[in-house]
Parts: structure tokens; sequence; C-alpha cells
């Protein structure tokens, strides 16, 4: 993967500048990659839910996310549960990562840091009163635009110019 991304990568990056490029937009692709599976994931197990909103391609409403709240019933606590741990993991290992790895390569790490903090205090709070449905929604419409997100910072770096689906 690494050489396929460096034979992409823009010619105006050179030695040791050209390495590091290579890593992080082979990172933006493979992050790229995730917030598709799980955006799709999420899709296909929470669309016919009638708390899944239907203005993100869901069967229900908003209006359905707090049907016997606080006490939902348990069908479906666990693919919720396995998907918020999934992003909640995500988060807490960024933090991580840029706490242990990257605190001095990083050019925006206080940036960086207080966004996956914040994030992952989100979702802990969320689980801990028991806001797992709204949360949920919320996760799914952030992962869509990390996808574009990712995706554009990836091409950027890249000389390719034409983006074709067909």
């Amino acid at each position: 993967m690494m050489d396929k991304v460096e034979a992409i990568l823009q010619p105006k990056y050179e030695g040791e500048m050209r390495e590091i490029k290579t890593k992080a937009v082979a990172k933006l692709f493979y992050d790229t990659l995730f917030y598709i599976f799980t955006t799709v994931s999420a899709y296909v197990v929470f669309r016919e839910e009638p708390w899944f909103p239907s203005m993100i391609g869901g069967a229900g409403q908003c209006s359905n996310l707090y049907d016997d709240y606080p006490d939902w019933p348990t069908n479906k606590r666990t693919e919720l549960e396995v998907y918020f741990t999934l992003q909640l993991g995500v988060h807490i290992f960024s933090v991580f990562e840029l706490v242990v790895i990257k605190r001095k390569t990083d050019r925006k790490f206080y940036e960086n840091l207080l966004h996956h903090f914040v994030a992952a205090s989100l979702i802990i709070s969320s689980m801990a009163c028991n806001e797992i449905r709204p949360g949920v929604v919320i996760l799914i419409v952030h992962d869509c635009s990390d996808i574009l997100l990712a995706f554009t910072r990836a091409y950027l770096e890249t000389t390719l110019t034409k983006v074709t689906i067909f």
C-alpha cells in the first residue's frame, strides 16, 4: 500500500518529508475506509428501527428517539453498545496516539487532542446517561462527513487530477 501511495504523492515532497507525507496519506485512505465501514454497517443494522430518522435513510422519526426513555427495551441493546464501544475505542486510541506517539510531530496537537478528548467524553457521557439512540444518530452523521473529509485531505496530497466513479 505504501508503494502505491508514494507513487501518486505530489513530487514537491522529497526525502524525509516524502516518507512522512506517504504515511499520513496512507492513514487518511485507511480512515476513509474505516468511516465507510462504520457508516454502512451502522446504517444496515439500525435502518429499520423506529427511532432511526428517515432524513438519514432510516424507517423512523426523530420523535421516537426517546420512546420508553430511560427504560429502553433490551432488544437491539447489544448492537447499540457494540457500535458505541467501537467508536469510543477509536477516539480513546486517538487521544493515546496523540499524547504518546505524535506529541512532538503533530502541528495541530492541541486542536486534535481537544477534538478527540471531547468526542470520547461525549460518547462516555451519552452511555452513562442512557442517551445511546441519539448518540448513534449523531455518530453516524459525523462519520458520513468524515468519509469525505478524510478522502479529500488524502486526495489533495496526490497527483491525481480527476475523481471518477465509473
